[in-house]
């Protein structure tokens, strides 16, 4: 399993990413985690992030925690699987 982490700074290369990993892998499912979710108001607006090689994508924040709960539930039942 591929983890992409990627923060609302650092996704400019994401799709060209993606498409690497399904032409060379791709038996291996990948997970797309965009951190500084709280961000988006000052940075980029949240319908940008609706696009295509988001689609998948759980958005968190590690300044409040939101959805960090979620992404490792979420991991530990794809990796017991």
């Amino acid at each position: 399993m591929f983890l992409m982490f990627l923060d609302l700074k650092t996704h400019e290369n994401l799709e060209t990413e993606l498409r690497y990993l399904e032409e060379y892998h791709k038996k291996i499912p990948v997970i797309v985690i965009g951190n500084k979710s709280d961000k988006f108001n000052e940075m980029v607006s949240e319908p940008y992030f609706s696009s295509k090689p988001f689609e998948n994508c759980l958005f968190t924040t590690a300044k409040t925690g939101e959805n960090v709960a979620t992404l490792f539930e979420g991991l530990s039942k794809k990796l017991l699987c």
